[in-house]
């Protein structure tokens, strides 16, 4: 097993901003695949596997348990993704980033994004169905890479998604968690960007919608939630929607300190709260001022 050729702090590379905190180079390393997100690497080529230290945990990712959790034992699809994950870093240069405010879980693990060879495998066990894409701690930059990577698995009804009581089983944990598949097949999903001028909230009540428009205001209301009033940017229309921002993902999407009249691109569920509708808002990215 070769051993490391690069470690340390390096530059380059963002997730919401955060730069590469570490960064290994790896020549067929020692290594053992705990099941789909997991795996042990001999980061310090020493010839021998030493977790939790050298335990790595995959980001934006989280395959079916295979051993009992909260979240429930799933062998019919956890051994699948175990076995993907094994066939894509079996002899295979490994490149492993770790990203800063991201480094470790509570359980001590490394966070990572792994490439083996020429393959992300991050990104490719989502495509190939193994596991949901997992947002709820950190934004990729390249989020929508892993938003069309599960759409495609989706679509292909891949591993986790090819039947109905784990389609469904899926379906629930992402809604609770804010988020859905962008797969034109998914029901929860309103396809294409809508403009603020053109949505109908009545009819996308209940569904995943992607949005565009101009932030007219932004305050804070209490716990650090965030009331953000969205315009249609092309000014052709006076219809406004409100969008939520709980704390987290307000933090994570640096809402305090969008500019003024931001143009931005939103996305989340339409739900009723207090008898209006509004846009529970899940992800966000700003726009070019040009751009609807």
């Amino acid at each position: 097993a070769g051993g490391p050729s690069a470690s340390g702090a390096v530059a380059g590379g963002t997730v919401s901003g955060a730069a590469v905190a570490q960064h290994w180079s790896l020549d067929r390393p020692l290594l053992r695949v705990v099941d789909g997100d997991t795996l042990d690497v001999d980061l310090n080529g020493n010839g021998r596997l030493e977790p939790p230290s050298e335990r790595l945990r995959l980001l934006f990712i989280d395959a079916p348990e295979l051993h009992a959790s909260p979240k429930g034992l799933d062998l019919e699809h956890g051994l699948p993704a175990k076995a993907a994950l094994e066939r894509l870093v079996a002899g295979a240069a490994l490149d492993i980033r770790v990203l800063r405010g991201n480094e470790q879980d509570r359980y001590g693990r490394t966070l990572a994004l792994l490439q083996a060879g020429t393959v992300q495998v991050n990104l490719e066990l989502i495509r190939l169905g193994h596991t949901p894409f997992n947002a709820r701690f950190a934004f990729p930059s390249d989020y929508e890479a892993y938003v069309a990577a599960e759409a495609e698995a989706f679509t292909a009804r891949r591993g986790i998604w090819g039947d109905v009581p784990s389609l469904r089983r899926y379906l629930l944990r992402l809604r609770k968690e804010g988020r859905t598949p962008q797969a034109a097949g998914n029901r929860l999903f309103m396809p294409g960007v809508q403009g603020v001028g053109t949505l109908d909230a009545g009819q996308a009540l209940g569904r995943y919608v992607v949005v565009a428009g101009i932030v007219q205001a932004r305050r804070p209301l209490r716990k650090g939630v965030w009331l953000l009033t969205l315009g249609d940017a092309t000014r052709r229309s006076f219809r406004r929607l409100n969008a939520v921002v709980f704390r987290r993902q307000a933090e994570r999407l640096g809402v305090p300190s969008w500019p003024g009249a931001a143009v931005v691109r939103a996305e989340g569920f339409i739900a009723r709260y207090k008898g209006r509708l509004e846009l529970q808002l899940h992800y966000a990215r700003l726009l070019p001022r040009a751009t609807p």
